[in-house]
């Protein structure tokens, strides 16, 4: 007997063949542990030289990421999808955040427990709040910025 098809009354979204699913993090998932391995991320990564029988990490960067409007091309070269979640906190984010499923701005507003520097995000705030991105507060929406451990 042919399977019944599934009828449900959510509307579906195509899928888009440029897009993987959402990683689901479990509750022992840190910020350190993620679900994803490290050649599925996309970052600057450092350079690294072999003398004298070691391998030494150099001061330069491997391979680059670009700033702006490069951001999109460069992680869809890396993965052949543009990303389901980006995170930014500055002008040079907005294109990578626009063609991302999630899209993350952080606004370091907060200068009394760190460095404020929202000059440099003017743009991506106005095109957050036009775009409907989820925008979180350093000064608002965090409880500590730097844990005050003690220790010197």
């Amino acid at each position: 007997m042919a399977a019944q098809p599934r009828l449900d009354s959510r509307p579906r979204r195509p899928q888009d063949p440029l897009r993987r699913p959402i990683p689901r993090l479990t509750p022992t998932t840190t910020i350190n542990q993620s679900p994803r391995p490290h050649t599925q991320k996309i970052g600057q990564s450092p350079a690294y030289t072999y003398a004298d029988g070691k391998i030494v990490r150099s001061d330069q960067v491997l391979g680059g990421l670009d700033l702006g409007p490069g951001k999109p091309e460069h992680i869809f070269a890396q993965t052949g999808r543009l990303p389901a979640f980006a995170g930014g906190n500055a002008d040079v984010d907005i294109e990578m955040l626009a063609c991302a499923g999630f899209a993350l701005l952080v606004n370091h507003d907060d200068a009394e427990r760190e460095f404020a520097y929202t000059k440099a995000a003017e743009k991506s705030l106005a095109t957050a709040e036009q775009l409907g991105w989820t925008v979180v507060s350093m000064k608002n929406d965090w409880t500590t910025v730097f844990k005050n451990d003690g220790a010197a």
